[in-house]
């Protein structure tokens, strides 16, 4: 449910399961978590609202990609920055097989 609200933006319903302590970090089949659907999408208020609620901001999906790194690969550039005064860490060593072992930064200057 939570997924759902951060991937369409529905914050009403966001702020309600946030409200109602819903697990912030569970993930889903993939992996993702709620902030990092909402960072991918670049769907800031969603992440701010998490992120202020206690949302770890560095967790890894099951691609070991985090938030920060899909709001990057995704040219979300608000979101990127959000994460990064919030605390999110730039260099976890993350990606797919095709970019094993690369961090945020060094998608975000290639």
């Amino acid at each position: 449910m939570l997924h759902i609200a951060a991937k369409y933006k529905y914050l009403n319903i966001l702020e309600m399961l946030v409200k109602s302590k819903f697990p912030l970090d569970h993930q889903t089949k993939e992996g993702d978590t709620a902030v990092a659907i909402a960072a991918q999408k670049g769907h800031l208020a969603c992440v701010t609202i998490l992120a202020k609620a206690g949302a770890d901001l560095n967790v890894l999906n099951f691609h070991s990609m985090s938030a920060l790194y899909l709001a990057i690969l995704n040219n979300q550039k608000e979101v990127a920055e959000y994460l990064l005064e919030e605390g999110a860490s730039s260099y976890i060593r993350n990606g797919t097989d095709n970019e094993k072992d690369r961090s945020p930064i060094f998608l975000a200057i290639r």
